[in-house]
């Protein structure tokens, strides 16, 4: 290991300036992944948790007995899809619109005529198990069997907004899986690039150890290492900067938006997940370095030599 943090330090010594342009390119890389990957995870939380007030309106047929409403109502209860299922009858219904339209129409608070039109319902509220993305599923297959009910009028969900919100959820993942994918790549490439240098810079080192005999390991580990370290450094750095953006953001969330009460339903990596992302960092250095040292040890500098010479 001792020789290996020496490789390092001659690295840095002899190119420090190609060194630390690979470092601060790494770092924007990863702090740009790790944006992504933070964004999906906490708009995936927030659209979650306003997805929990997603209710599906069932209209009961004129007409409807109560033991058919408990029948449904029991049946709706046993779905695994389903959170609760409650009845609400005309006097109910009509209490919450008068309550909704009171500002808007006050004359509406006094006009009983609107009890006969409005229907008795279930409001059926989907289950927390079932996530963001399958929601738009869920509802539209409860509504198809919900429709088929000989005691249901309609069903009404918000379908119009339902959709909007699950095409965000689809769309923003499907966009940052391929962008980190693109800014990965262009990651490794620029490890490579450094890596290759490095090579270069002790061509003379690596045909002597290939001359004696030198085992593959002991010749391309140095290099395997500079590039793990390189990367997970750059993505410890990133880690670094972006904690310390996110908690800007909570800050503003905290003090100019607070009517939205965002802050508290935002949430940084945790201790396993910002390891996992640092090793992570690591790995794209390691594979880039493999990539560049995939002729190294098949007589590479020697034959480098003998077209000099």
């Amino acid at each position: 290991m001792k020789r290996y943090f020496v490789h390092l330090l001659t690295s840095l010594r002899h190119h420090t300036g190609l060194v630390l342009a690979t470092m601060i390119v790494l770092t924007a890389s990863f702090f740009v992944s790790g944006s992504l990957v933070l964004v999906g995870q906490n708009l995936d939380r927030v659209l979650t948790l306003w997805g929990e007030s997603l209710q599906m309106s069932v209209y009961l047929k004129e007409g409807t007995t109560s033991e058919q409403v408990q029948a449904l109502q029991g049946r709706l209860q046993k779905d695994k899809r389903v959170a609760k299922a409650a009845f609400v009858d005309r006097r109910e219904a009509l209490t919450h619109f008068q309550e909704q339209m009171a500002s808007y129409a006050p004359d509406l608070l006094n006009d009983e005529q609107l009890l006969k039109f409005i229907p008795e319902s279930l409001q059926v509220q989907i289950s927390q198990s079932v996530s963001s993305i399958l929601q738009m599923k869920v509802l539209q297959e409860l509504a198809g069997e919900l429709g088929q009910e000989p005691t249901v009028e309609s069903v009404s969900y918000g379908q119009d907004w339902v959709k909007t919100y699950s095409s965000i959820v689809a769309t923003v993942s499907k966009a940052g899986m391929w962008m980190i994918v693109l800014i990965l790549a262009a990651a490794g490439f620029v490890i490579s690039n450094s890596v290759s240098s490095s090579i270069h810079q002790r061509k003379n080192e690596i045909e002597v150890l290939e001359l004696v005999g030198a085992s593959k390991w002991m010749i391309r580990g140095p290099y395997l290492f500079e590039g793990f370290f390189m990367g997970a450094l750059s993505g410890f750095l990133a880690l670094l900067v972006l904690a310390a953006g996110f908690e800007t953001i909570q800050n503003f969330l905290r003090g100019e938006l607070a009517f939205l009460q965002l802050s508290h339903h935002l949430q940084f990596f945790g201790a396993a997940h910002a390891g996992l992302f640092v090793l992570a960092s690591g790995a794209v250095g390691f594979l880039s370095s493999a990539f560049s040292l995939r002729k190294l040890n098949d007589g590479w500098a020697a034959s480098k030599a003998g077209q000099e010479a």
